[in-house]
This record gives C-alpha cells, sequence and structure tokens, in this order.
C-alpha cells in the first residue's frame, strides 16, 4: 500500500529541517490555543474545509492534546520535543495552510476536530484554530 503522505512529509521536514520544524513550531504555539470567543467556527460534519493556517494534528486526542498543554503552560521545549517524537514516531503529522479536508467528528468542548485530507482514509485531530 502507498505510504501515507502525511507521515512522509512531516518525517523528512523532521529529520532534514529541524529549524524549519522549529520555525513552524512558533507559528503554531502562537496561535494553537484554542480561541475561548464566542466567534468559534461553524463546522459541518462531513463537509469539506480548507484550512486557514497550517497546523500539527495527531491520530488520537491524547497526543494533540498533550501538545497542546506544553503550549497553554508556556513550555515550547516541551512542545517542541513532544511533537518531534510524534512525528517520528507517525503519531502526529502537519496540515498546510488552505489544504482541503473533511471534518468527521468534533469535539466541542475540548475544542478540537477530527479531519482527514480529502482522498487519505487517515483521521486526525486539531484544534479548532486550524479552521
Amino acid at each position: 500500500m502507498g505510504e501515507n503522505t502525511h507521515y512522509s512529509k512531516a518525517t523528512k521536514r523532521a529529520a532534514l529541517a529541524p529549524f524549519g520544524i522549529l520555525l513552524a513550531l512558533c507559528t503554531v504555539a502562537l496561535s494553537a490555543t484554542p480561541s475561548l470567543s464566542k466567534n468559534r467556527p461553524s463546522l459541518k460534519l462531513w463537509e469539506k474545509y480548507n484550512l486557514a493556517q497550517t497546523s500539527y494534528a495527531c491520530k488520537n486526542k491524547e497526543s494533540i492534546s498533550k501538545f497542546n498543554e506544553y503550549l497553554f503552560q508556556g513550555d515550547s521545549d516541551a512542545a517542541y520535543k513532544f511533537i518531534m517524537q510524534r512525528l517520528l514516531a507517525n503519531d502526529c503529522g502537519d496540515f498546510l495552510e488552505g489544504e482541503t479536508v473533511i471534518v468527521i467528528e468534533r469535539d466541542i468542548q475540548n475544542y478540537l476536530v477530527k479531519i482527514r485530507a480529502v482522498g487519505e482514509p487517515q483521521e486526525y485531530w486539531v484544534t479548532e484554530d486550524a479552521f
């Protein structure tokens, strides 16, 4: 079977461009904190959306929640180490700004959305701020 493109891209970037990932992490750190405003996205299940920003996403809620926890605590070093481990373990990947995804499920209480890239079967959890 074909290789999951989110894994291979993320893994190659992690191995070949650690400074690029660090820059992306800084961008995510500034924008990944879920907005607590009332202007939450109005996302519908099974609809296609283009992501508003590049975001990390993980196969399970626990991983993306732990990454966000480090960011909330202001510990970007721990967040960087954690996401690098998860990228190399193929537990997490990255979705690029403008990428078309389908919304599979929402966890409104935790500001998380389960998505998959169009044409790909693997599903990931991402923060609502990706939209």
